[in-house]
Order: C-alpha cells, then sequence, then structure tokens
C-alpha cells in the first residue's frame, strides 16, 4: 500500500510490483490515519511542542 504520489503510479512500477506476483494498492486520498509517516511527523511535532518549567 502506497500513497498517490505521482512517481508512485508510473506504468513501470505496476508492471515490475503485479510481475512479481504482488498487489500494488494505494491509500485512499485525504486519509492520514493510514499514512504512517505523517502519523510519525505529527507525533514528532507533538512531543517537541513539550515545554518543561
Amino acid at each position: 500500500m502506497i500513497d498517490n504520489s505521482s512517481f508512485h503510479k508510473r506504468p513501470h512500477l505496476k508492471t515490475t510490483i503485479e510481475k512479481d506476483g504482488h498487489v500494488l494498492d494505494y491509500l485512499p486520498f485525504h486519509f492520514p490515519d493510514l499514512n504512517l509517516l505523517k502519523k510519525y511527523f505529527q507525533a514528532n511535532q507533538a512531543e517537541s511542542n513539550i515545554t518543561v518549567t
């Protein structure tokens, strides 16, 4: 499962993945709950906003 970036939608990528017996599936648009990289950066940002007094 990958995001909808334009470089993920190149025809040779799909052909190569399916040739090896895998299924290419895309994340839904605007669905951050499935985007682990976005969740990582959100958690990292939240942690950096914590102030110690």
